[in-house]
């Protein structure tokens, strides 16, 4: 096994920004914008023009209102990607269905909404679907002003699926230019990620051999555990992507192969940098060779089938049920949209807001994504901000009677900017959600209904922010205080079990594999909630600084495992290559992994933890370290603990 590389710096991540000075950063997007940016805008503007040119414009944008379907399975395999839109427009169109058949009777309105929306955000969470749920519960809310207008619920519904298949065919067609894009962009994207985290341990490492202080606190280090959970993570959504998000029992053809071959050689390259940190200047070279190789349309693969490939997630009936696990993350974010959708349409129906529904839909967006205390506040203000700018942008744009051409073509900028903006700077991105929102409903009102629609925009949007956020508030100071420390102990039980998996023989079973899969799956979630605690409330902020160096510790330990598992499993494919068998050795001992996660679990400054596996005698003694400090500081009642 490898030797323990020497002891990295720990550098704390910096918490989220907020405040008007967060409404001012321009972010980097996680992937390429525009082609969802050109999807949405050409499915929603597309059917709205034929509408006009028909002489039926109103019918037309029931259409264009299926086409928001565009904004789902960016990034996905065009084949999983047809399945969810047909899935998502199926749904949207029985949601506005649903919407207008309920208002005959008093009350079912917010009830329904509420149940959509809860479904709605279980399925996407678990799935990790993305927008959300938030255009499913939206779909669902307007079909309450239409009803209003004496919509029929089937024609509706029917005008909307049709809408949201053009938009799936629309969202299609670059598969006849580049039929794995998808899947090359996710690897690239995987090598970025790593030729990062090399560049950034070269310059560490080089400090270190030119006699750098690492144990310095005012040293400008790089976020080595930042960057390779970055990487790690990169890699796991490829691994996805090229794996479970392809059809089953289907036969892969060359150019999957070779990007499975590609992306195998990037997860050996960062295993091998995990295992043994040293200056490696040509790594980050060597990754983006594989980048550019990737990248090309055609190339020769080795013509080795890779028989052993990871396991990306749990099966879909696993995924569902973990979502709604007792004492769950993802269930308290279920809670919070239903209470929240109960409250925001019981407000509007009380306070006799003529579109309520905008009220629950806001409440939706804030707190389905399950942000955490400072995200969803600074979510909620920038939804706030950006729909009032954009009411005065749409009135302007309604008031000056525009002929529907322009108006369409305004509805479709429109878009095009939202999704350019979406991850950028939410705030912007807002301004330009409500000018297509006000613009497609708008059309055709008088100068007094443009007014009052634009005052109920603003109100129900302020209403359903405000809701959101004091919802979230009640919840979060309920909500158990042991998450993170949880958490920690899970992933220390996840990378003990794996750890027992650590022989040649073993290592690429189904048990090793699923193994390997949960610890992956595992350290995600404890990144995650480590990030959550350290937007959080005052007392979750001072436990995620408290616990960081743990939490650093065990990611390191974690990932040390995983890149072990990676280690053995091609030494056993070699040794199968050159017809031999690899040598029967017993796994590493687990025991002292489990002793830090009762710990962890318990709270607890931990004991002696016996024999460790010699590639993580480091990493479990300074995570012995960092927890007896965590725990021990706690325990003789600190106050800063």
């Amino acid at each position: 096994m490898a030797e323990p590389p020497a002891t990295l710096p720990v550098v704390t991540p910096p918490v989220a920004p907020r405040g008007l000075r967060a409404m001012l950063i321009i972010r980097q997007a996680q992937r390429r914008q525009w082609p969802t940016a050109v999807r949405t805008a050409v499915s929603v503007a597309g059917p709205a023009m034929v509408g006009w040119l028909v002489g039926d414009l109103s019918s037309g944008l029931l259409v264009a209102l299926g086409g928001f379907v565009a904004l789902y399975g960016g990034g996905r395999p065009f084949l999983n990607r047809a399945r969810l839109l047909t899935a998502v427009s199926v749904a949207q169109a029985v949601a506005v269905a649903l919407g207008i058949w309920v208002q005959e009777y008093p009350w079912a309105g917010v009830a329904t909404v509420t149940v959509i929306a809860v479904v709605a955000t279980w399925l996407c969470n678990a799935f990790n679907i993305q927008p959300g749920a938030y255009q499913i519960a939206l779909s669902c809310a307007a079909g309450s002003a239409l009803h209003a207008e004496g919509a029929d619920p089937l024609r509706t519904g029917m005008l909307v699926l049709v809408g949201g298949l053009i938009a799936c065919a629309v969202s299609l067609t670059g598969a006849l230019v580049d039929p794995r894009g998808p899947e090359r962009e996710a690897v690239v994207a995987g090598a970025e990620a790593v030729a990062t985290f090399f560049e950034a341990i070269d310059d560490v490492e080089t400090a270190r051999l030119e006699g750098a202080d690492l144990d310095d606190p005012d040293g400008d280090w790089p976020q080595l555990d930042v960057l390779r959970h970055e990487a790690s993570v990169a890699m796991h959504h490829a691994w996805v992507v090229l794996v479970n998000q392809q059809p089953a029992h289907s036969r892969p053809s060359p150019g999957l192969l070779r990007l499975q071959e590609i992306s195998r050689r990037l997860q050996l390259l960062l295993a091998d940098r995990v295992l043994r940190h040293r200056p490696d200047r040509d790594a980050a070279q060597r990754v983006r060779r594989l980048a550019r190789h990737a990248q090309q349309r055609r190339g020769e693969a080795s013509g080795r089938t890779l028989t052993v490939l990871p396991l990306g997630r749990p099966s879909a009936w696993s995924m569902l049920r973990n979502a709604v696990r007792p004492q769950s993350r993802s269930l308290l974010v279920i809670l919070r949209v239903a209470v929240a959708s109960l409250v925001a349409g019981a407000v509007g129906a009380g306070l006799g807001l003529s579109h309520s529904y905008w009220a629950v839909a806001a409440s939706v967006l804030v707190l389905s994504q399950g942000l955490d205390q400072r995200r969803t506040v600074q979510r909620g203000l920038e939804r706030t901000f950006g729909t009032f700018v954009g009411l005065g942008l749409s009135a302007l744009a309604l008031a000056a009677a525009t002929p529907g051409p322009v108006l369409v073509a305004m509805i479709a900028v429109a878009l095009y900017c939202t999704q350019l903006l979406v991850q950028r700077n939410y705030a912007a991105a807002a301004v330009f959600i409500t000018c297509s929102a006000l613009l497609m409903a708008g059309v055709g009102l008088s100068d007094a209904a443009t007014a009052a629609l634009i005052q109920a925009r603003g109100l129900d949007t302020a209403v359903g922010c405000i809701i959101a956020i004091v919802v979230f508030a009640v919840f979060s100071r309920k909500t158990p205080a042991g998450w993170l420390p949880t958490a920690l102990g899970q992933t220390l039980e996840a990378a003990a079990e794996a750890t027992d998996q650590l022989t040649p023989h073993r290592v690429s079973a189904p048990a090793g594999l699923a193994a390997r899969r949960d610890l992956q799956r595992q350290v995600i979630k404890l990144g995650e909630s480590f990030e959550n605690g350290l937007n959080g409330f005052a007392a979750q902020r001072s436990e995620a600084a408290r616990l960081w160096p743990a939490v650093a510790g065990a990611e390191r330990l974690a990932y040390r495992v995983l890149a072990e598992g990676w280690r053995l499993e091609e030494a056993a494919a070699a040794a199968k290559t050159r017809e031999t068998s690899p040598p029967t050795q017993l796994p590493p001992p687990s025991r002292g992994l489990r002793t830090l996660g009762a710990a962890a679990w318990l709270e607890v400054p931990p004991g002696p933890v016996g024999d460790v596996p010699a590639f993580l005698s480091r990493d479990v003694a300074d995570l012995r370290q960092a927890l007896r400090h965590a725990f021990a500081a706690r325990a003789a009642g600190d106050p800063t603990a």
